[in-house]
């Protein structure tokens, strides 16, 4: 973990601090730099949730890790998102990263007709799941199994309860842009698209 004053990077109280601190531009762009890079315990146990669907490719999971730092990074550095990343949103985001990093042949084209209110789990186990590839499917199993008993392959509980997809379309304008620009163009009625121009 890096330190920062009394602020610890890479935590809510990092996020807290970086909108009210008075620092210059430059100051600033490498608290959230660092601040990008550094996983807080939080994020760490929610890797152990999200880590079936990367499943034991060191490629996908440096992918997952890239895209999910400079999504992190994107949020960080523009004030009018600062205040949408919270330790809930994060849960949120990270999964979306995960799903599109993990499972990159189905998700991006059925993302977007997903209806809003259905959970997470029982749309990839429902639309997801029948149209998965066989490296796929064993992913999706394995991250579906360790949510459904509410626990991770080493004990820990998920956050995934309650999780829609409602709530991971906020995020999929700004993780398109990075997992997956190549696939799917910018969609015109899609939130923060002030982001995307930017």
């Amino acid at each position: 973990m890096i330190f920062f004053g009394s602020a610890r990077l890479g935590s809510a109280c990092q996020r807290r601090w970086l909108a009210a601190a008075p620092v210059s531009a430059g100051t600033r762009d490498s608290i959230v730099a660092a601040a990008a890079l550094t996983l807080g315990p939080d994020e760490l146990e929610l890797i152990k949730t999200i880590a079936p669907l990367l499943g034991s490719s060191p490629r996908r999971a440096k992918r997952f890790l890239n895209v999910y730092r400079v999504v992190k990074a994107r949020v960080l550095i523009d004030p009018g998102l600062q205040g949408r990343l919270t330790d809930r949103t994060t849960t949120h985001l990270m999964l979306l990263t995960a799903m599109a990093t993990g499972l990159p042949t189905t998700v991006p084209t059925a993302i977007h007709g997903a209806d809003p209110g259905v959970t997470v789990t029982d749309w990839l186990e429902e639309d997801i799941a029948p149209r998965s590839t066989a490296s796929e499917a064993h992913r999706l199993a394995l991250f579906l199994g360790a949510t459904t008993d509410g626990a991770t392959t080493d004990g820990a509980t998920t956050d995934m309860d309650g999780v829609t997809m409602g709530d991971l379309h906020t995020w999929l304008p700004i993780v398109r842009r990075y997992a997956w620009p190549t696939i799917l163009g910018p969609e015109p009625d899609a939130p923060f698209t002030d982001v995307e121009r930017s």
